[in-house]
């Protein structure tokens, strides 16, 4: 495996996906003799532009949610089966452990996608 030498220059895209392109961002960094510049900041995402963003760097970061809480699947599931909604512990049902973890170390909340 080849180790990034801090001195290197590099172009690299960071993306923000979410469900609908209001709350998609994007960014590209330039990175050189080991400092970073963001060049360029964009919101609200369609399709296009999320190619356009990637297109021509070195390097595209994403960061995507994929699925749901473990207890919000479980409570569909007995919702679906006309079973009561549980009432305990809703934060669960709205976050990921992740979410919960980070909110335990920082107390912020993550803004929801």
């Amino acid at each position: 495996m080849m180790r990034w030498d801090p001195l290197l220059e590099m172009l690299n895209s960071e993306l923000s996906l979410a469900a609908q392109p209001e709350n998609t961002a994007g960014c590209v960094i330039h990175w050189k003799d080991g400092l970073a510049e963001i060049s360029t900041i964009v919101r609200n995402l369609e399709d296009g532009a999320i190619i356009e963003l990637v297109q021509g760097v070195d390097k595209a970061g994403i960061d995507v949610l994929l699925g749901w809480p473990d207890d919000f699947v479980h409570a569909i599931s007995e919702h679906h089966e006309l079973k009561r909604w549980p009432t305990k512990d809703r934060l669960k049902l709205r976050y990921r452990e992740t979410d919960l973890f980070i909110h335990d170390k920082t107390r912020l909340w993550p803004r929801l996608n």
